[in-house]
């Protein structure tokens, strides 16, 4: 049977976690650009702010070692 290596699935994970970041923020940021609603952005920087610090962890834990 094959077995993931634990920093092999935490890069796994960080990629696809910040891959899906990008796409939330790009959907909000373009909603911006065509619809001019200036709290749009306000939301991206609240998401930001909320998945900054768990995106930080998970790439600290990654390079840790």
């Amino acid at each position: 049977m094959y077995r993931v290596e634990e920093k092999t699935f935490a890069g796994l994970f960080a990629l696809t976690f910040l891959l899906g970041v990008f796409l939330i923020t790009g959907m909000l940021v373009l909603r911006w650009l065509y619809t001019g609603e200036p709290q749009i952005m306000d939301y991206v920087k609240t998401f930001w702010a909320i998945i900054g610090p768990l995106l930080g962890a998970i790439l600290t834990y990654y390079f840790k070692s």
